[in-house]
């Protein structure tokens, strides 16, 4: 039997990695991890649990877990070949996969007989996740319902007169998709047929998202970079812009889930590292260490969207600060009509800022949750749960930076007429009270 060491649950000869639940040279004694390098790892008698014939490589595991001692008169758990832990509990077999990272090997020493004997020891991950799930679950409902306002309010009070108007729509639409899609498979254990069409579709609607912020990015850009007073655009220009928009805003996430659906299918041909694994029965991008294929069609995509608003930004905050400077260089009449665009397109650089932190923000989570292997402390884990609930608390924070404002507030009231329904609702009880009073009189 061949032992080596590797970082990943997949060593370079494609070999599965089972995990050393010690540092190298510690062996267990109790409950903790002690220097013993003469012992080493002995399983030649326990090879009945270990149902595998070549190499086995093992990596560290810091996690406290429950033990099960590898002993042939106690067959209650298996190793298979590809890796995955069998255990006997409640008179069913359960399967935990290698590459869940939740289980470890070790070496147990008894310090008062002197003996030494193979433990397995199975990481209990699951309430860790149910705590997650916790939170990530309502965060998930709560930013459906923030954005499903957004876009009413921006549908009945605002009407889509503006070209920004109809950016935003269709930034919260596909932002509410992903999220509306996401809770599904959390909440739905088996998707059966519909697996791979809400799984293409979760990648799709998240890429539309960055998309159409990319989108939204441009156009302020385009609009402060300029200046000048203009006149309102025709509506020829103001659908061909809205159409190019659409055509970006829909090709760059096609192009991206059609990329996975080739590479998924073996039709385009990658790396073994760089191919997708999917959760079974979601249909959704797995994220496990020795595995790129969610940075490949997934992160890259979104960082180079992110990388490009950084520089509209850039560019936007500098135009914006050198017509500062202008203004306050000059003045005149002339300058009063500038000075009133220069406060609105203030207004538009803090939204967007605002947007691009959020969203930023969540993708460099995802970077750290792909980096680093978050279930191996307990600490890590409660890192993890904040994490993802701020990523899928998105929602409401676009409602609090498109709508909670009160020029939004005042353009509901006046949109919705509330303040000639109350004066209406004052003259029908004023007219009742005199009709009372004529009649008893």
């Amino acid at each position: 039997m061949l032992w080596e060491y590797c970082s990943r649950h997949l060593n370079d000869n494609q070999d599965w990695c089972l995990k050393k639940c010690c540092s190298d040279g510690y062996v267990l004694q109790g409950k903790t991890c002690v220097l013993r390098p003469n012992l080493g790892l002995n399983i030649k008698d326990d090879l009945d649990v270990i149902r595998r014939n070549d190499s086995v490589a093992l990596f560290i595991d810091t996690r406290p877990c429950i033990r099960y001692e590898a002993k042939k008169s106690q067959y209650n758990f298996s190793i298979n070949g590809n890796g995955n832990f069998w255990i006997y509990e409640r008179r069913i077999w359960k399967e935990y996969k290698v590459d869940d990272l939740m289980y470890c090997m070790e070496t147990k020493f008894n310090l008062s007989t002197g003996r030494s004997t193979s433990v397995f020891k199975l990481c209990a991950i699951n309430n860790a996740n149910a705590i997650k799930f916790v939170f990530s679950i309502p965060a998930m409902i709560t930013s459906c319902i923030c954005l499903l306002i957004t876009i009413l309010t921006y549908l009945l009070v605002y009407r889509l007169k503006k070209k920004i108007e109809i950016i935003i729509v269709c930034y919260c639409f596909f932002l509410m998709l992903y999220y509306v899609l996401i809770t599904l498979t959390h909440m739905v254990r088996n998707l059966g047929k519909y697996c791979e069409i809400v799984g293409y579709s979760v990648l799709f609607s998240y890429i539309a998202s960055f998309a159409w912020l990319n989108i939204l990015c441009f156009d302020i850009y385009s609009i402060i970079g300029s200046m000048k007073t203009t006149l309102t655009p025709s509506k020829h220009c103001f659908f061909k812009k809205l159409a190019y928009y659409s055509i970006y805003g829909l090709s760059i996430p096609s192009i991206v889930t059609l990329f996975l659906y080739l590479v998924n299918k073996g039709i385009i041909t990658v790396p073994l590292s760089l191919r997708p694994t999917f959760i079974t029965g979601k249909c959704i991008i797995k994220r496990t260490l020795g595995n790129y294929g969610h940075i490949l069609h997934s992160s890259i995509p979104v960082g180079i969207l992110i990388t490009v608003n950084v520089i509209f930004f850039i560019k936007t905050l500098r135009y914006y600060l050198k017509a500062k400077n202008e203004i306050k260089r000059v003045t005149g009449l002339s300058i009063n009509g500038k000075s009133k665009k220069l406060q609105f397109n203030r207004q538009r650089i803090l939204m967007i800022l605002k947007l691009s932190l959020v969203m930023g923000i969540s993708w460099i989570f995802e970077i750290i949750y792909l980096s680093v292997d978050l279930r191996q402390r307990k600490s890590l884990e409660t890192m993890e749960a904040i994490m993802d609930t701020f990523n899928y608390s998105q929602g409401v924070f676009v409602f609090l930076i498109f709508l909670v404002k009160w020029q939004t507030i005042k353009n509901i009231w006046a949109n919705f007429n509330f303040q000639k329904m109350l004066m209406k609702r004052k003259r029908s009880e004023s007219h009742t009270t005199h009709t009372e009073c004529l009649a008893l009189s």
